[in-house]
């Protein structure tokens, strides 16, 4: 018998967004979130980032409303 070890280290997939993921763009609408939870909002931008890889939202083009009536945009808002 060899007294050989194999030594493995496993890392969960928290860590590897936590460390090894960069943030793309800032977290939106932190505002919106009570004081002191920047952290866990990051993470979940980075999370967010980490399984979608798109360009920043802020940058994405309005949808052309041209062809929708008056009611079909204010029935849609409603929906909001």
């Amino acid at each position: 018998m060899s007294d050989d070890k194999i030594h493995v280290r496993a890392k969960g997939w928290n860590y590897v967004i936590e460390e090894q993921i960069q943030m793309r763009w800032d977290s939106p609408l932190l505002r919106w979130f009570p004081s002191g939870s920047d952290g866990f909002v990051d993470w979940v931008w980075k999370f967010f980032q980490f399984i979608f890889p798109l360009d920043d939202p802020r940058e994405f083009q309005p949808p052309d409303l041209g062809s929708l009536s008056d009611s079909d945009i204010a029935r849609s808002l409603l929906a909001i």
